[in-house]
Parts: structure tokens; sequence; C-alpha cells
């Protein structure tokens, strides 16, 4: 039996799904520029005070879904992580099982990252919060690596993947959702892996953390 707790959260979800729903038909109706959160909020039923109860902005109706925040039961996936024995065949698993999951959201994902990378607004902010869930990756990555998450190997991996994933989202979205995006971010991470070697006394970063 669903507790109140549990049918608060599911209505809560279904709004959340009829928002975005209205917003991306809007956009791709009139465009994100001549858009605007009244009549977001007038296609979804609920008046603009209740749309700033979810949302902080436009931007944020785009972005949010997209991959920023943790997802829930972020922490037994770090831990998974970080307990495993192959970094890099764990992340092409866990890869390989989100994208599985997100399969129907398909149009929905190439939507969102078309506006993206079109709207320098979305683009910026995008970037922005790309930035601040380095900190976590960064934690991560240093647990596994037995170092520091300031450590230079630790900060490049992080930036390198930041970048890599951002590269094959454009790429993707230039291709018009073509070739299939597991199979990029598959490939991505493969040629990514040198940088999740372990760490070494070899390593320039960690020679200047102890000098």
């Amino acid at each position: 039996m669903v507790g109140v707790a549990g049918l608060r959260e599911k209505k809560k979800h279904k709004l959340r799904q009829t928002v975005q729903r209205e917003a991306f038909r809007l956009f791709a109706e009139q465009g994100y520029e001549a858009t605007t959160v009244e009549q977001i909020a007038e296609a979804a039923e609920i008046s603009t005070t209740t749309f700033y109860r979810y949302y902080s902005s436009m931007v944020d109706v785009v972005l949010a879904g997209g991959g920023y925040e943790p997802p829930d039961g972020a922490d037994d996936l770090f831990a998974e992580l970080a307990g495993a024995t192959d970094i890099t065949a764990a992340l092409r698993s866990m890869v390989r099982t989100a994208m599985r999951s997100m399969a129907s959201d398909r149009d929905e994902m190439l939507a969102r990252y078309s506006l993206i990378f079109s709207v320098p607004e979305l683009w910026a902010a995008f970037q922005h919060r790309q930035l601040q869930g380095r900190g976590q990756a960064e934690e991560l990555l240093a647990r596994w690596l037995h170092t520091e998450p300031d450590s230079y190997p630790v900060r490049l991996a992080v930036a390198g993947y930041a970048a890599a994933v951002t590269e094959t989202l454009r790429y993707w979205t230039d291709h018009h959702g073509e070739p299939d995006l597991a199979d990029l971010l598959d490939q991505m991470i493969v040629r990514l892996a040198p940088l999740l070697r372990p760490v070494t006394d070899d390593d320039p970063g960690e020679r200047g953390a102890e000098g």
C-alpha cells in the first residue's frame, strides 16, 4: 500500500513531467527565446507560483533531468565504482544500464541537448553545472586511485571525461541522434581508459603534492 508521502511524491513527479512536456512543446513550436514562464504555466494548467515551487527558471526546466545532479541511489552507485577492480569496465557497464533505462526518452534528450547547444544562456548554465559536479567525481576517483582529490591525475581525468561527455553529446545531437548514444559513450570510455590508471610515484602531480 502506497503511503501519503509516496502519493505526494508521485503527484510531484507527474506535475514535473507535465511542465517538462508542455515546455518542450512550446519551445518546439515557437522557440526558446519566445517562450515565457507564464505560457508554460498556463499550458501545464498551474499557476506561476506553483511553477516556481518546482523550477527556478526556464533554464532549470531545460537542465532538470539532464544528468547534472546525482541520481537516486547515488551513494550506492559511487560505492560500486569505488569498490570496482576495473573501473573502466564498471563505467562501461553502468553507462549501458543507464542508457537502456533512458531508451524511451531518446527524443526528449535530443530536444534537450539541441536547445542546450544552440542557446547561449543554456550553454553557459550547462557548463556551470558541470563544474559544480566535478567535486563529487574527484572525491570518488581519488578513493579508487588511492590519492588526493586535488591531485593532477584526478583533476585531469575528471576534466577529460567531462569534456569528452560534452563533445559526445554534441556529436550525437549534430547527427540528429545517430549513431546510438550508448555506443558512442562506450567508445569514449574505452578511448579515455588510460586516464583512470592507478596513480604512481612517477606522476608529476603526485611529486608536486609531496614537494
